[in-house]
């Protein structure tokens, strides 16, 4: 809905492990280490395959927990990219052109709406 901000920078993800990952009706949140979290309400894609909805997506995230990222990319489009060191990708999308798509909390820092 809103995009990422143009000076978001992607890489304090790196390094991150994914630890929990919890749902409900409308949305997935995923807990990283050091107080990163991403709640999605929007769709999201796992190696540029089809996107998926919640809660069609938890399979597919759940072999990624305890997993670590090893890079991760904004794009304009609003995608958020993080790359695990087992080499999956998870693309959280910005699908949604009415409602938020995805927050971010980065830490203590900051919370982002997309």
């Amino acid at each position: 809905m809103f995009g990422l901000p143009e000076n978001f920078d992607a890489n304090g993800f790196i390094g991150k492990t994914l630890e929990i990952v919890t749902f409900g009706q409308y949305n997935t949140s995923l807990t990283f280490s050091d107080g990163y979290l991403v709640d999605i309400e929007g769709k999201i894609s796992i190696n540029s395959g089809a996107p998926v909805d919640l809660p069609d997506s938890l399979p597919q995230l759940y072999p990624l927990i305890n997993h670590t990222i090893q890079r991760a990319q904004a794009s304009a489009n609003g995608t958020l990219t993080l790359i695990f060191e087992n080499e999956t990708a998870l693309h959280i999308l910005d699908s949604n052109d009415h409602f938020e798509s995805y927050q971010l909390t980065l830490g203590s820092k900051e919370l982002i709406v997309v």
